[in-house]
């Protein structure tokens, strides 16, 4: 069966682009890698989701896998960029790895990625013993966009009722706010290279579906309601935050009409950072891995203090010479602190 007519069969429709992805991690990483791989779909309204297993080192067949962790990975199926990096986590943390192939945008907006990856958690927590996984030990896991993801569906997680609770969260350099883009770690990295405040504002417009006419605005932050603000203000008020040399910058006056247009962009799961504390306090362990030359880094770190603040235990893992994007570099020789991020997150699964 080639692979146009499987979509067709699987009934994933418009995501051809996602199938293919999907099909090739699973020829590339079966043959060359000493994985398993295999694919679920159309268990959730025509996603994929592609689940790695270690193979037996001592042979071909795949070793029987029993109640062992889980890390779920809210990361698009792309094999450029992720054939490798799954390949490598399932290896080395002796994990199944579940990697989700969620929709994009702008073709498609939020919360269609959230709702994807939401249906794909819910549906392995239910289901995770048919691959041998113990439902209690599943840690959901993402980097930028995806660590958005991460910690929303955490979120959303707290209020469904009759499923296991993952074990852990791993948020990898998250977006976790789009409200100021002026916090210090925007203002000093907003020119460096991966991820530029230009570029950040410009996807968050495309996600959310707004004019990008209104990006000026939205870095002026003229769309901030003034509970937002003070919530801000108050974070960001602490010592951590207290940076030499960093003028805290001062909001536009707030602009109803800016709001109403984008307003689901201070809303969960856009901006899982401002949800409640009744919600917070009730969210798994958590590992936070921030760069310190990356427009995100204070999202990560200012999430690290609402969580702790609310009784959850963070791990908080900061690489000093890190630059937005290295998780995906760490295969490159000379993006030394790539392998050093990608290692300590291995350590912090296998030590849970």
């Amino acid at each position: 069966m080639n692979i146009e007519r499987s979509q067709e069969v699987l009934g994933l429709g418009e995501h051809t682009a996602s199938c293919k992805n999907a099909w090739s991690i699973s020829g590339s990483i079966g043959c060359n890698r000493r994985f398993s791989c295999g694919l679920f779909a159309d268990i959730f309204g025509g996603n994929l989701a592609c689940i790695l297993k270690s193979r037996d080192p001592t042979g071909d067949c795949e070793s029987e896998i029993t109640l062992e962790n889980t890390y779920v990975c809210h990361w698009h199926l792309h094999p450029d960029l992720y054939d490798s990096l799954c390949g490598y986590l399932t290896k080395n943390s002796g994990a199944v790895v579940v990697s989700v192939g969620y929709r994009l945008a702008p073709e498609h907006r939020c919360p269609a990625a959230f709702d994807d990856c939401l249906k794909a958690t819910v549906h392995f927590l239910k289901t995770a013993q048919e691959h041998g996984v113990d439902p209690s030990s599943v840690i959901i896991c993402g980097d930028s966009a995806g660590g958005n993801l991460t910690a929303g569906v955490c979120q959303c997680l707290v209020g469904i009722a009759d499923i296991p609770k993952p074990l852990a969260q791993v948020m990898i350099y998250p977006a976790l706010q789009i409200a100021d883009f002026n916090v210090p770690s925007y203002e000093q990295n907003k020119m460096v290279p991966l991820l530029l405040r230009e570029r950040a504002v410009y996807c968050a417009i495309m996600y959310i579906g707004a004019d990008l006419s209104l990006s000026k605005e939205m870095i002026k932050g003229s769309h901030v309601t003034p509970e937002v603000r003070e919530k801000l203000n108050k974070w960001l008020s602490s010592e951590e935050f207290q940076v030499k040399g960093y003028k805290p910058h001062i909001m536009a006056p707030f602009n109803k009409g800016v709001y109403e247009k984008v307003k689901k962009s201070l809303e969960l799961p856009c901006s899982p950072l401002f949800s409640d504390d009744a919600v917070i306090r009730q969210l798994p362990k958590a590992y936070i891995l921030t760069c310190e030359f990356d427009v995100l880094r204070d999202d990560g770190i200012l999430y690290k203090k609402r969580l702790e603040d609310n009784g959850v235990p963070v791990t908080w893992f900061h690489v000093k010479d890190g630059f937005h994007g290295i998780f995906t570099l760490f295969d490159q020789p000379e993006v030394v602190s790539g392998k050093l991020a990608m290692d300590n997150v291995i350590t912090y699964i296998k030590n849970l």
